[in-house]
């Protein structure tokens, strides 16, 4: 899978698909900018071990299990969000440069969409929308935001099983690493927390900053190797990407 390049499609594109796109970011993180939308006509199914999105990258699903029958738990207006990096559409100032951008932007979030698994956030594909500055990636909005969000309630803190947590990121990690991906930015904010079916379900997001192993020329330039962990590393790269 996420070990060749081969195996690794193109993800889909949602373009004219995500509605009531928020006006401005709702958050905004060390190099990217979270806008709000609705993806109307998706469909995904919340399941105990179980988060399916149809069709997210060339008609493959992108989490463990296939698309049940809509029942109360399949939602046909599905909430996302919609990550775009900061000020990057600025450098890239022409139609060369822009193509390049979602060029390099496609070759590394798609080893993303390629992972399937309980614990690894979904990630549904890419849009271009007047809406937002330049192309953006699209994934689920999870109902709780960050580990560092849902541990910030008193109530949720002292109420959530914490070993269940780790476990859950544990068996995230070693199914990605057992792909042989690399995370390289693993924090309290790139793990979000949804609870399915009543239970506290942490989600591995954001996996940008990732790289292939042991596949020579598959890893894009815009990925940080596990040494580079700045928070700017993957904004830079791409600029840098841009003016070659």
């Amino acid at each position: 899978m996420a070990a060749n390049g081969t195996d690794v499609p193109n993800m889909k594109r949602l373009d004219e698909q995500i509605k009531e796109i928020s006006e401005f970011p709702t958050f905004c993180g060390g190099y990217a900018d979270i806008f709000t939308g609705v993806w109307r006509g998706g469909r995904a199914s919340l399941a105990r071990g179980v988060w399916t999105a149809g069709e997210a990258i060339s008609g493959r699903n992108v989490a463990v299990g296939t698309i049940p029958p809509p029942d109360s738990r399949t939602q046909t207006c599905i909430k996302v969000t919609i990550k775009v990096f900061r000020d990057v559409h600025n450098k890239a100032d022409t139609p060369e440069a822009r193509q390049k951008y979602e060029k390099l932007l496609n070759n590394e979030y798609r080893v993303w969409a390629s992972l399937c698994h309980t614990n690894v956030l979904p990630l549904f594909g890419v849009i271009k929308d007047p809406a937002i500055p330049s192309m953006g990636i699209v994934a689920p909005r999870c109902t709780f935001g960050d580990l560092r969000a849902f541990f910030s309630d008193p109530t949720r803190a002292s109420s959530a099983n914490r070993l269940a947590i780790v476990k859950g990121i544990a068996k995230g990690l070693k199914y990605v690493h057992g792909k042989t991906v690399v995370h390289g930015d693993l924090t309290m904010g790139n793990v979000l927390i949804e609870v399915i079916e009543g239970i506290v379900t942490p989600l591995i997001s954001d996996f940008g900053r990732s790289r292939v192993l042991e596949v020579k020329g598959y890893t894009s330039s815009i990925a940080s190797t596990v040494q580079r962990s700045g928070r700017f590393v993957l904004e830079r790269d791409l600029h840098a990407n841009l003016k070659k």
